[in-house]
C-alpha cells in the first residue's frame, strides 16, 4: 500500500525516539457490525523522498476463520505505540477493502459466572465454553489470556496461556474493581498461542472482551436500615434511614403485603452512603425492609437490609 501526507515532515514510519513502531506502520482495518478492528503491521520497503513523503510498506495478515466479512483500511498509525488517537496518522485515499470468507469457525457457546452471585469479597469466576465448528468441545486447547489493559489488544494479545478442560471450558477468576473502571480481562483463541510483548504474528480466531461484565457480580458489602420509632399512629410518617456500601444506586422501602414485597417509596443513595425514606404504617404489625440496587451495567446484585417491625397504633 502507498500513503501520502505532505503535512508531516519526514517519512511515515520514522520515529525520532525509535521504539516499537520505528520504521513500521500500523494499519487498522474495520468491518461493518463490529467495533473490533484488525491490526496489521507493515515494514517499509522503499520511499520516494521529498516532496511527496510517499512510501510503500508490505506485510502479511494471517486471518482467523472467525474474521469473516468485508474489511476496509480506515487508518494508518506510526510512532508512540500506534494506539488509536496517538502518534501520527494518515487516512488512505482511496481506501482498499478485502472480503474474508471463513470456514470451520470455532465458537464460544456460553459465558457464565460461577457462582452466579457471591457475597461481598468472595471469589467468582467467568467460565467460557469453546466448541469447534461441529459443536464438539475444544478440550485441552491453549487460550491466550490478558489480565491487564496493556495486554488486551493494546501492545499484545494476552500475557499468559491457560488451557480448556475436557469439556472445552475455560475459567478465569474475576477481578474486583472499585471504583468501577474499564474491563481488564480478555481471552483470545489464537494461532499460534504465543505470548510475547511486541510480537505480532499471532492470528486471532476469536476475540473475547468481558465488556460490561469485568467484575464479580456480588451483593453490597453492607445495607443497614433503622426506624425513627417502632410504633406510631397509623397513617403518620415514619422515617427509615440507613447506609449502603458501596455508595451507589437507589434505595427502595418495601412493605410485606401477604407474601409479596411491595415498594412504597424510593430515594437515591447519597455520596456519603446514607439514604432517607418515609413510610405510613397501617394499623397493626408492618414488616418493612430496604432494597438497594444499582443502575444496569454495574456489577452489584440487589441487596436487602434486615426486616424491621413497625407497629401502627390507634393513637
Amino acid at each position: 500500500m502507498t500513503a501520502h501526507d505532505s503535512a508531516v515532515e519526514g517519512v511515515a514510519g520514522e520515529c525520532q525516539d525509535g521504539g516499537l513502531l520505528n520504521g513500521r506502520v500500523l494499519v487498522y482495518l474495520t468491518r461493518p457490525g463490529t467495533t473490533d478492528p484488525a491490526e496489521v503491521y507493515l515494514d517499509r520497503i522503499g520511499h520516494q523522498g521529498s516532496p511527496s513523503n510517499a512510501a510503500t510498506w508490505t506485510g502479511t495478515w494471517r486471518i482467523g476463520s472467525t474474521r469473516s466479512g468485508t474489511w476496509t483500511i480506515s487508518d494508518v498509525f506510526w510512532c508512540h505505540g500506534g494506539a488509536p488517537g496517538e502518534g501520527r496518522k494518515v487516512v488512505p485515499s482511496p481506501t482498499a477493502s478485502v472480503t474474508v470468507v471463513g470456514s470451520a469457525a470455532p465458537t464460544v457457546s456460553s459465558w457464565s459466572r460461577v457462582p452466579t452471585v457471591v457475597p461481598w469479597g468472595q471469589r467468582q469466576w467467568m467460565v467460557a465454553t469453546y466448541r469447534d465448528a461441529a459443536g464438539h468441545p475444544l478440550a485441552g486447547r491453549p487460550i491466550t489470556v490478558g489480565d491487564k489493559e496493556s495486554s488486551c489488544g493494546w501492545y499484545s494479545n494476552g500475557n499468559r496461556l491457560q488451557s480448556t478442560d475436557d469439556h472445552g471450558r475455560l475459567a478465569l477468576r474475576l477481578l474486583a474493581l472499585y471504583p468501577y473502571s474499564m474491563p481488564r480481562l480478555c481471552a483470545y483463541l489464537a494461532n499460534p498461542q504465543q505470548v510475547n510483548l511486541g510480537t505480532f504474528a499471532t492470528t486471532t480466531l476469536l476475540d473475547e472482551w468481558y465488556v460490561g461484565i469485568p467484575d464479580r457480580y456480588e451483593y453490597y458489602r453492607n445495607v443497614s436500615a433503622g426506624l425513627s420509632t417502632a410504633a406510631i399512629r397509623s397513617g403518620r410518617d415514619v422515617v427509615v434511614s440507613g447506609t449502603a456500601y458501596p455508595a451507589v444506586g437507589t434505595a427502595s422501602l418495601q412493605r410485606l403485603v401477604g407474601r409479596t414485597w411491595r415498594t412504597v417509596s424510593t430515594a437515591r443513595v447519597r455520596p456519603s452512603g446514607r439514604y432517607t425514606l418515609t413510610v405510613q404504617p397501617i394499623l397493626g404489625p408492618n414488616y418493612v425492609r430496604v432494597l438497594v440496587r444499582t443502575a444496569s451495567g454495574l456489577s452489584l446484585a440487589p441487596t436487602t437490609s434486615r426486616v424491621l417491625l413497625l407497629t401502627g397504633t390507634t393513637r
